[in-house]
């Protein structure tokens, strides 16, 4: 087989309309071969070559560089070594990972982790690197004392050429109409409301997949407690309640506020009240992301089945913590111009 193309890729990344993690594959145009280019994209059995650039939280976390050829070169750190250090590491508990290695700039600074590895596919590749770089990087964080991230993984099948990043990426700039300045006013809004905006804001703007979760749980809880309250409130005054009949997710296609790339993580809950949605998540992913307990589900970011289940889960959570603090925010008078 042979890898026809030799020109390095530079695309221009269209960024998705909520920012997150984002995936990109190039397949090559390979001579001689009967290999599907779906097969080709899913990796085939053999040698992969993995890099990660590192970054420092909170402030290269996100790519903005969209040359794809440059993407693994833009790692940086608060660590630093000696300039141009090459340091090969050893994993005794996994056979399939060949070699790694930790990269320094010429300021030594420490930029880069690669490995070797043999894997089924691209996934297989990604899961098992990944697993080995982040419990390296929780060590160093620890040794350090000094936090750090990854800012891009970038695969590539070492037979075939293919290629494959996953990178972190801001979502696409949102439009709103507040043309009238007359109409424009926050207040006045309670104190209680306010901690339930920070907290959705906060999900919206955290880089950490648990700590997103945690956030949107927290609206969630946040705007069930706030309504029961003003129930209370209102029962006392008038001798009446507010009853709204309890939320189910909708049907995907029906539903503007849920996005096509995202129809996929709806399905599973596709029908049901938000109630069950949320026993349903509440061991699994709750309190197994919030505890640390042993001898109980523990979930952890150098896992990366346990990310990917987290990941999967944050746009419902989103979903149910949007939908329900509009409608606080209706009944407090607060103004929403594009909801």
């Amino acid at each position: 087989m042979v890898w026809k193309s030799t020109k390095k890729p530079e695309v221009n990344v269209q960024y998705p309309v909520n920012g997150g993690k984002f995936e990109i594959t190039m397949v090559p145009i390979l001579k001689d071969t009967k290999i599907s280019r779906e097969k080709l994209s899913e990796g085939l059995k053999g040698v992969y070559s993995v890099k990660y650039a590192l970054s420092i939280p909170g402030k290269s976390f996100y790519i903005e560089n969209t040359n794809l050829s440059k993407f693994a070169d833009s790692g940086e750190s608060q660590i630093i070594l000696s300039p141009n250090l090459k340091i090969h590491l050893k994993d005794k508990i996994n056979p399939n990972i060949k070699d790694a290695y930790l990269l320094t700039n010429e300021e030594g600074i420490l930029t880069t982790i690669i490995i070797k590895i043999w894997a089924e596919n691209f996934n297989d590749a990604q899961k098992n690197a990944h697993n080995f770089t982040t419990s390296l990087l929780s060590w160093l964080s620890l040794f350090a004392d000094v936090g750090i991230d990854i800012k891009v993984c970038e695969i590539t099948q070492d037979d075939t050429k293919t290629q494959h990043w996953r990178f972190n990426t801001v979502g696409a700039k949102k439009i709103i109409d507040m043309d009238d300045t007359e109409k424009f006013s926050i207040g006045p809004i309670s104190p209680t409301f306010r901690k339930l905006m920070a907290a959705y804001r906060e999900g919206l703007s955290g880089t950490n997949s648990f700590y997103k979760f945690l956030c949107f749980w927290k609206v969630i809880e946040g705007c069930k407690a706030y309504n029961k309250q003003r129930n209370r409130k209102l029962k006392r005054s008038t001798g009446t309640v507010d009853f709204t009949k309890e939320d189910r997710i909708p049907n995907v296609l029906e539903e503007p506020e849920i996005l096509n790339e995202e129809t996929k993580n709806f399905q599973p809950f596709i029908g049901k009240k938000f109630s069950q949605v949320l026993v349903e998540m509440r061991e699994i992913l709750r309190n197994s992301i919030a505890h640390l307990i042993p001898g109980k589900n523990i979930m952890d970011s150098d896992d990366f089945d346990n990310i990917a289940i987290c990941d999967f889960a944050i746009p419902v959570v989103k979903y149910m913590s949007r939908i329900l603090l509009i409608r606080e925010a209706r009944l407090d008078g607060v103004p929403l111009y594009n909801s």
